[in-house]
């Protein structure tokens, strides 16, 4: 959509099909958009900056449409101050419902009780729904289930943040 977007407005400022094309053709993409951080065949691990639910829907639809053939692990980190509020906790639940898998790591905000989203209820939610999913309360033992997934399987990692640190040994912890 964004791409269309872009097409639009430059062919409104006059440049050709073709020049468009070529633009495209030489575009690397964006940081921490769908960043492919190891790729050995099997495994793949993404980092994105979702940390919303609409940008967290579209994300897994995108990996889901790039990586066809793959498990979508949706592993996502609320750190944000929009992702950490319980105004988002419905949303959250039906955005990560396309997932083949959700992780999702600790609460990274301090919160009252009543405003905090609930990572424990989206889970079970998800379970519920056949969707396996589990909140984490550190990131130990998200790492530990992490490097025990089987291959074809798109980690997608999802956060403003760096899951304290896991995505700079993302290449261990999938090998």
């Amino acid at each position: 959509m964004n791409a269309l977007g872009c097409y639009a407005i430059l062919r409104s400022f006059g440049l050709t099909h073709q020049q468009i094309a070529d633009g495209f053709a030489t575009f690397s993409g964006v940081k921490r958009r769908l960043e492919e951080r190891f790729n050995n065949g099997h495994k793949v691990a993404i980092d994105d900056f979702a940390h919303h639910p609409t940008a967290v829907r579209e994300t897994i639809k995108a990996a889901r449409q790039k990586y066809p053939k793959h498990k979508i692990c949706a592993i996502f980190e609320p750190r944000s101050a929009t992702s950490c509020m319980k105004i988002f906790e419905t949303r959250f639940f039906e955005s990560f419902a396309t997932a083949d898998l959700v992780m999702i790591a600790p609460v990274g905000r301090a919160l009252a009780p009543e405003n905090r989203i609930d990572t424990d209820l989206i889970a079970k939610n998800l379970n519920q729904q056949g969707v396996p999913s589990k909140a984490y309360s550190d990131y130990q033992d998200l790492k530990q289930d992490l490097a025990r997934l089987p291959g074809d399987c798109v980690l997608l990692f999802m956060s403003n943040g760096d899951f304290q640190g896991l995505l700079k040994e993302i290449d261990t912890v999938c090998a």
